[in-house]
């Protein structure tokens, strides 16, 4: 018979794991045209945009954190292809949310697919 030691110790780690970080939070990856890739993996602490094609046109990300859902952060990558650009890492303020956008000159802009990581307070 267990006793109320016992009892307590099992509702303790209960009341932790529920209380822990949700562990549906999923890899998110945007792309466009083949030449922006955009995601956030893992705990999606940080996201990265990586410039992927060859044509002379810089790339972004459009990113979100859970914290802060009403500020859209841009996160550029003008270093030119085969390049990576990485955002800060917040482990209290994860990505909820990624896009992955081409910089074309004097022209409307083509973003992917908006990603949701299932990231949430």
């Amino acid at each position: 018979m267990p006793t109320r030691k016992t009892i307590a110790r099992v509702g303790a780690a209960a009341t932790a794991l529920l209380g822990a970080s949700p562990a549906f939070a999923k890899n998110a990856d945007s792309y466009v045209d083949g030449a922006s890739h955009a995601w956030s993996h893992g705990t999606n602490v940080q996201a990265a945009v990586a410039d992927t094609k060859a044509d002379s046109h810089s790339v972004y990300a459009y990113m979100i954190r859970v914290s802060d859902s009403w500020k859209v952060i841009r996160l550029n990558n003008t270093r030119g292809s085969g390049t990576t650009a990485y955002s800060d890492s917040y482990a209290n303020n994860p990505v909820a949310s990624v896009r992955a956008c081409v910089d074309r000159q004097w022209a409307p802009d083509p973003c992917g697919d908006v990603v949701v990581t299932g990231r949430r307070k």
